[in-house]
């Protein structure tokens, strides 16, 4: 650990430290328990009248920021990464063929209502988002990846039992 001349650079080594775990550790981790759940939630069931195409799991991405002194890091679904296929109907309107790609990771999580009259794509609520948000708090895998990322660049970090 290097030597500091006063509290701003201990702050400033901190915080770049901090930032670096939550981008590489803390999202990586995040990333697999949403994939994860993607798999146990969406994808446990082969769909008898389509095939795949696999671009919601594929779609997982994850964005760390700073902002003053706060770090957060966001998992989510780029659905630019969804395409559309109006020769299957796949990620389209039943209705008027138009392209629905940034509305599947909400159907998949919600449940898919609409008034397409379309039981080929009706979907009821996976909530996989929910259950991977929930596994990974519950679980502190978050936490743990921090501290894994934190101590890997070598700070000390104790983890406080009754978290």
């Amino acid at each position: 650990m290097p030597n500091f001349s006063n509290l701003r650079l201990i702050e400033k080594y901190i915080e770049i430290k901090v930032e670096s775990a939550m981008r590489d550790e803390v999202s990586k981790k995040g990333t697999e328990v949403l994939k994860r759940s993607l798999k146990e939630n969406v994808y446990k069931e082969k769909p008898k009248s389509y095939e795949r195409t696999m671009e919601l799991y594929n779609s997982v991405f994850s964005n760390t920021q700073r902002s003053s002194s706060v770090v957060s890091t966001e998992i989510y679904n780029n659905t630019d990464l969804i395409n559309p296929y109006q020769n299957t109907g796949q990620h389209t309107s039943w209705v008027n063929n138009s392209d629905q790609s940034e509305n599947i990771p909400a159907w998949m999580e919600f449940g898919n209502y609409s008034g397409d009259n379309n039981p080929i794509y009706k979907h009821e609520p996976t909530h996989f988002v929910k259950k991977a948000r929930s596994k990974l708090v519950n679980n502190k895998q978050h936490l743990y990846a921090l501290s894994d990322g934190l101590r890997s660049r070598g700070l000390r970090v104790e983890l406080n039992k009754k978290l």
